[in-house]
Parts: C-alpha cells; structure tokens; sequence
C-alpha cells in the first residue's frame, strides 16, 4: 500500500472518530478499516485525470482513464 493513501485514511479516521491514537494504538479492526479506506482511496485516484476532457476526446474516445 502506498503511504500516501494510507496516510490519508488515517488522517480521515481521525478527523472522523475526533482520535488522535497511532496505528500502533488501534485494534486490528481499525487498522483494516483503514486500509479499506485507503485501498478505496488509491482506486478512486486512478480513475481521476485531473484534467477536464475535450469535446473531441469525448465524442472519439482517444483519452481514457487511467
């Protein structure tokens, strides 16, 4: 996994459950919890181009996401 997203998972549970316990401090079901989120995360990030497409690519395809 990636610790940028994992990083962020974090940082969402804990803005979330208002917690500020470390990964060490968490019970494995959070932990799992956690990587779910960043898993979903990662996924989400890689159907995102940033970039709005232009008519063209969208009438003919020629960009696809990633």
């Amino acid at each position: 996994m990636d610790t940028k997203f994992l990083h962020e998972a974090l940082q969402n549970w804990h803005d979330r459950k208002r917690n500020s316990r470390t990964w060490d401090q968490l019970s494995t079901t959070e932990q799992s919890e956690i990587m779910r989120d960043a898993q979903a995360i990662k996924k989400s990030s890689l159907f995102c181009t940033c970039e709005p497409l232009t008519i063209d690519e969208v009438l003919d395809g020629s960009r696809r996401s990633r």
